[in-house]
């Protein structure tokens, strides 16, 4: 059903937009212009003979002065012949006797050619440096070879293959994470195999977990299992070209002029170098020139902006960019990719069959307006905060013909992995299909038990995007699950189903199909968004059924790893879609329903991370530590639920304030649920606002800025939302105009401002960013901090929250932040406000460790 859907979106994109938009004809992978290896020649049967009746038949031969590559290949090949045969093989270094598997430029080895012809994309040919052979000479010869690092793809593709051994997850070898079943007689047919893959550079951060941690640069990688190889260079290295150390005394000019003074920058981030000086264009192509020089096999050089922002103000940098760039929108990219051609003349007159990479980000992140890229350049799109189609689709437009995608996947900051294994083989299909995609580098970090299925589909499909996504899941799910499987993958489908219907929902339309960032809502609590409850609840219920099944030891554990993650992941969302309904309470009793259930849910999940998470077995598998997942600690509870109780409460208390159930609550054994119905009762009342001068009618308004570029803000008379006056700000790349008042831990409060905005959002229509966010304060050092993002609006609106007062806290700021907005835009600000509540602080000590009233949910 995929694949006609696939070819009816096909045929879709090759007609004329309606709206205007340009979208590339997406041919069917099969059908592109590419010369794809021929197929297997297979011969006769049991050809060649490894193991007979549990006992090597040949030896594992290297050459006499092995590479790296071929030593550890070699090992990896014995590790997995003696484990699948029980055979115990030889390696032997040549010269050497007998029969043999020849690994590598052995002298034996490079008798048979290696025949692997240039790769060959539209309108560009490139050396086939991945590339592979694996021959049987004759029956006491089989020949593994391929150049350097392809040498190690050989032979993993030979166990996969022909050894029967599939690895999914990277315990050491033979453990939970992989798959085979015992053949101590093992042959093979008369074979003639070359392959390589379909895109030139592959990456998939398949980040060590367990064996691997342990056992770092052995092989079996998931990184080479899969086959994964980069050769178009495109990260950030303008700091590697443009050294500090090597110019920073010397040449302050070749450096940015921010506020028109040059900065000789500390570090490799938020910095860019002046690229309208002609000597920055000759140290950049002189560097990539020699490194060309060096290495004869390199076929790309990077050449691309630093991470974070810095850019050059000075005006001849500022007369390269774009009638309409704006510095705090931070699209200058036609300003970079006119440096970007100036360098790529220079080095095309002395390579001209080299590229070079850059990553399509930040200050470079929408394409050109002014220019075409020099043919050599290969921008990497980097789908950051838009959907992958929209994006590729108009670098395309603005003349691209080799390009790579830059893709996260949940990265660092998720506790829910987002479940999307068929995405990733749509979003691959659409590129090979568009007939540009040269190169592929996502920066996934799988939980493996939770995700590793769109992890291998995704490496896969980049060696070869013809392959059924649906082919490679339904063979996962048989071998790690044996008679589970059917649960198992009605388990994933589900998830992956919730995830579906929420894209469909909240991305943008684009007629290939819906598509938005990886990175949306990183750590965040509204990740949480992604799994209904219902959809939580019916795959833990298949998880259950899963477990019942499962009958082979290592099934039985894999599906109490999965079962034990995921038990945490439904507190986490059990929680989220508690603390969302909570606002909504019209009644005393139901509030205290709602906030009974979200504290069991708190304190069940922080114990449950601390007894289960982070022991073993499941320790070593869990995600990589970031918010908000390092913030969940035994004995604290987290500021949402703290403000979705208040929120409750206030909603209850203003629907009816006269309910007896309120005295019943404010002698609730609960220490939370006591005090946050004290606050509601409390802030019903008129109580004195603590910010000075609230509505900036006496002074000018402060900003605090922690970007390089301040903004500005004044008073002014034009429309205030009361009183005389309100504060106006404007050039904000990352500002915040800032109140504080004085805090003790567990003072309870509610922050308010009013805030209108006119939006200037440029030739790119990207609109600023606003928020409010309350941050705690131990001296200047911040504690925590909550933000609620606001949607700008001509009129007038009021912003509210409440905030808990966390320990340590002697200060709480209300920071009024906006980001990127263009220089044409303003923001006014008025009626800042924040109450506290009457009442005795709430002592946290308690409030974290009270006993539940009933027992945990079910």
């Amino acid at each position: 059903m995929r694949r006609i859907c696939y070819l009816l979106i096909s045929v879709i994109l090759t007609m004329p937009c309606l709206a205007g938009e340009w979208h590339p004809k997406i041919t069917p992978v099969d059908k592109v212009e590419f010369n794809w290896p021929p197929p297997r020649q297979i011969g006769e049967q049991n050809y060649f003979t490894v193991a007979r009746d549990g006992k090597a038949m040949c030896s594992i031969v290297i050459p006499a002065n092995p590479s790296n590559w071929e030593d550890k290949s070699s090992a990896m090949l014995k590790t997995y012949l003696d484990l699948v045969t029980g055979g115990d093989f030889e390696i032997k270094r040549e010269p050497a006797s007998g029969p043999a598997i020849y690994i590598g430029d052995t002298e034996v080895g490079k008798q048979v050619p290696l025949d692997l012809p240039p790769i060959k994309y539209p309108d560009l040919t490139l050396p086939n440096l991945f590339g592979f052979e694996v021959k049987t000479v004759d029956k006491d010869t089989l020949v593994i070879r391929g150049r350097g690092i392809a040498t190690t793809y050989a032979v993993a593709s030979f166990v996969r293959e022909y050894v029967g051994v599939r690895r999914y997850w990277p315990s050491e070898p033979g453990g939970i994470g992989d798959v085979y079943q015992p053949k101590p007689t093992l042959t093979i047919p008369k074979l003639a195999w070359v392959d390589w893959p379909y895109l030139i550079s592959r990456h998939v951060g398949f980040n060590a977990k367990v064996w691997e941690v342990t056992h770092e640069g052995t092989h079996p990688t998931m990184f080479t299992w899969y086959r994964m190889g980069t050769s178009l260079s495109m990260m950030h290295n303008f700091w590697e070209l443009i050294p500090v150390a090597e110019y920073g005394q010397t040449h302050p000019e070749y450096y940015p002029e921010i506020n028109g003074v040059r900065q000789i920058p500390k570090g490799q981030v938020n910095w860019q170098p002046c690229v309208s000086n002609p000597d920055v264009v000759q140290i950049c192509a002189d560097k990539i020139i020699a490194a060309f020089d060096k290495d004869p096999n390199r076929i790309c050089h990077a050449l691309a902006v630093n991470d974070g922002a810095g850019n050059c103000e000075c005006a001849k940098c500022r007369a390269m960019d774009s009638p309409d760039a704006d510095l705090n929108t931070t699209q200058l990219t036609d300003r970079y990719v006119k440096f970007m051609n100036a360098v790529a003349e220079k080095v095309a007159a002395k390579h001209p069959d080299r590229l070079i990479g850059f990553l399509s980000y930040a200050a470079v992140r929408l394409p050109p307006a002014t220019v075409k890229l020099h043919p050599n350049l290969v921008p990497y799109y980097c789908a950051m905060g838009r959907g992958l189609y929209s994006g590729w689709d108009q670098w395309m437009a603005a003349g691209a013909k080799n390009m790579g995608h830059y893709g996260y996947h949940d990265d660092r900051w998720f506790t829910i992995p987002k479940i999307n294994p068929h995405q990733e083989a749509e979003r691959i299909r659409y590129m090979v299909g568009s007939g540009v995609q040269r190169g592929y580098y996502k920066e996934f970090n799988p939980t493996y038990p939770l995700d590793a299925q769109a992890a291998i589909v995704c490496a896969d499909m980049q060696w070869d995007p013809r392959l059924d996504e649906d082919a490679i899941l339904a063979k996962y799910y048989s071998d790690m699950f044996g008679d589970s499987a059917a649960e198992m993958q009605a388990f994933y489908e589900r998830l992956e189903k919730d995830y579906e219907a929420w894209l469909k929902a909240t991305a943008p339309y684009h007629p290939y199909g819906y598509d938005r960032s990886d990175l949306d809502l990183d750590h965040n609590y509204e990740q949480f968004q992604v799994l209904t409850a219902k959809g939580a609840g019916e795959a833990r219920l298949l998880l259950l059924d899963a477990e019942r099944k499962a009958r082979d030891p290592k099934v039985k554990e894999r599906v109490s790893i999965v079962k034990a993650i995921f038990q945490f992941v439904v507190y986490c969302d059990d929680e989220y879609w508690m603390i969302k309904g909570m606002p909504n309470c019209t009644s005393a009793d139901k509030a205290y329903t709602y906030a009974r259930s979200i504290l069991l849910l708190a304190r069940g999940k922080a114990a449950y991370k601390q007894k289960v998470m982070e022991t073993e077995p499941v320790h070593q598998w869990t995600m990589i530590y970031r918010e908000p997942y390092d913030q969940i600690k035994v004995g604290v509870i987290p500021q949402e639920v703290y403000q979705a109780i208040d929120r409750g409460f206030e909603s209850a208390h203003k629907a009816d304030p006269k309910d007896p159930m309120w005295n019943a609550l404010l002698e609730s054994k609960d220490p939370v649920i006591a005090n946050s119905a004290q606050a509601a009762i409390a802030f019903s009342g008129n109580l004195p606002n603590l910010v000075e001068d609230p509505g900036f009618e006496t002074g000018k308004p402060e900003m605090d800025d922690s970007a390089v570029k301040q903004g500005s803000a004044v008073s002014t008379r034009e429309k205030p939302h009361s009183g005389q006056k309100c504060a106006m700000i404007w050039d904000c790349k990352d500002s915040n105009l800032v109140k504080r008042v004085a805090a003790k831990p567990g003072e309870k409060f509610w922050v308010s401002a009013w805030m209108r905005t006119l939006e200037y959002p440029g030739p790119y229509d990207i609109s600023g960013l606003y928020g409010i966010r309350i941050t705690s304060k131990q001296g200047d050092k911040a504690l925590a901090s909550v933000r609620m993002p606001i949607i700008p609006t001509d009129s007038w609106q009021e912003f509210r929250q409440p905030f808990t007062a966390p320990a340590g806290t002697d200060t709480i700021e209300v920071l009024v932040n906006v980001m990127r907005q263009h220089a044409k835009a303003r923001a006014w600000v008025d009626d800042i406000s924040v109450v506290r509540a009457p009442i005795e602080p709430l002592k946290l000590d308690a409030a974290g460790s009270a006993p539940s009233e009933q027992g945990p949910p079910e």
